[in-house]
């Protein structure tokens, strides 16, 4: 017997669960703004905080 497929809904759910932070880990949307490798607007469209 093959397992039940999960359905979209449930796949969803699934990857959009938030993901706590590790400790004293930076925040790599703020870092490669800081190293240039981002602009203003992409870093507004991947949801990091602009300094």
């Amino acid at each position: 017997m093959k397992p039940r497929r999960r359905t979209l809904d449930e796949t969803v759910a699934a990857t959009s669960r938030p993901v706590p932070p590790v400790p004293d880990q930076g925040d790599l949307v703020d870092h490669w703004h800081e190293c240039g490798l981002l602009d203003d607007a992409q870093v507004d469209a991947l949801g990091g905080e602009q300094q």
